[in-house]
């Protein structure tokens, strides 16, 4: 018996793991000036609109950035290096599990000078080959007026699916 529910509290906590990694994406990219030339020990913040999460990373020698576990949400980037404008990019939509590249590209100037680009980032994940989609909780209560659907029917909510 005391098998069984050591059994069964390690399976909960295993699954409370499981969800908590699903609230989390990746933003990456590479920061370049006019001419393409990778810029490195750029500093690049990162701040969630909604809750005010920031993270701050820098550049490494080749440019590039990467912040891990990020909590989802809406994003604006900014970006700083001297000798270069600031660059500021809102309009960053990160969704559960993903991986998104925002590549920045920074103006000659002065830091006190800010260029502002009000984008959405493309939903096109080129590091992964995999193929998903994220179903949210209107269309799970659409899909049989309970948000306790059978796993079943929610591939059906997803493009280009059919059951």
């Amino acid at each position: 018996m005391q098998r069984l529910a050591i059994s069964i509290l390690l399976l909960l906590m295993s699954a409370g793991i499981c969800l908590f990694g699903q609230d989390t994406a990746t933003i990456s990219g590479t920061v370049t000036d006019q001419s393409g030339a990778s810029i490195p020990g750029a500093e690049v913040v990162l701040v969630n609109v909604a809750t005010q999460f920031t993270r701050t990373v820098e550049t490494n020698g080749n440019g590039q950035y990467v912040a891990p576990a990020i909590p989802i949400g809406e994003y604006v980037i900014t970006a700083t290096k001297a000798g270069f404008q600031t660059l500021r990019r809102s309009g960053i939509q990160l969704t559960a599990a993903s991986t998104l590249s925002v590549d920045l590209k920074l103006e000659l100037g002065s830091q006190t000078q800010t260029v502002s680009v009000a984008a959405t980032a493309p939903l096109l994940q080129s590091q992964s080959a995999e193929v998903s989609s994220l179903v949210d909780n209107r269309q799970m209560v659409a899909s049989k007026g309970s948000v306790v659907a059978p796993s079943t029917t929610w591939g059906s909510l997803a493009p280009g699916r059919s059951e």
